[in-house]
């Protein structure tokens, strides 16, 4: 028997659960960092496979169309935790950061995703701290999600200064 729950805080973070394996083709209208909390995830993108495990963390950039293998694994069911980005956050994002943090040599990726290292403190200690509310079935107030998704933010943007282009790209 499969059990499927997503846990959607204002289209801000996702949290799903899944017993069974489960494959489905996914197009990310909105650039997208996903952590795996347990089971494991496989992407493939444009004939390019890619295996997420737990505590391992992705950026999807948006507007490309993927094939994603979610499977539980040792009796642990799939288990991820999502944040999406909007336009309309990124536009606010970038009208407040300091502007003499944006590198000028960043240049636009192709890339549609990018693997992080697992060795990312950060990384995992903003998505493990989102669980509780999963667990709970607890909605956080509008100034954590803002705060979480600033950190998710900053965060991709430390992994790779290519990524600021992708990001602040608005056409």
């Amino acid at each position: 028997m499969e059990k499927f729950d997503v846990f959607d805080c204002s289209n801000v973070f996702i949290a799903s659960f899944f017993t069974d394996d489960r494959g489905c083709a996914h197009c990310n209208r909105e650039h997208t960092l996903i952590y795996i909390l347990s089971g494991e995830l496989e992407i493939n993108d444009g004939g390019k496979k890619t295996i997420l495990h737990s505590r391992d963390c992705a950026f999807m950039r948006r507007d490309n169309r993927m094939w994603l293998q979610k499977r539980a694994s040792e009796n642990k069911p799939y288990r991820s935790v999502v944040m999406k980005f909007s336009r309309e956050f990124l536009k606010n994002f970038y009208h407040n950061i300091n502007q003499r943090e944006l590198p000028s040599d960043s240049k636009r990726e192709k890339v549609s995703l990018m693997k992080f290292p697992s060795n990312r403190l950060d990384l995992r200690s903003l998505f493990e701290s989102l669980v509780p509310y999963f667990d709970a079935g607890v909605q956080p107030d509008e100034d954590i999600l803002k705060m979480k998704m600033n950190e998710g933010m900053r965060a991709i943007l430390k992994t790779d200064v290519n990524l600021y282009a992708s990001l602040f790209f608005f056409f």
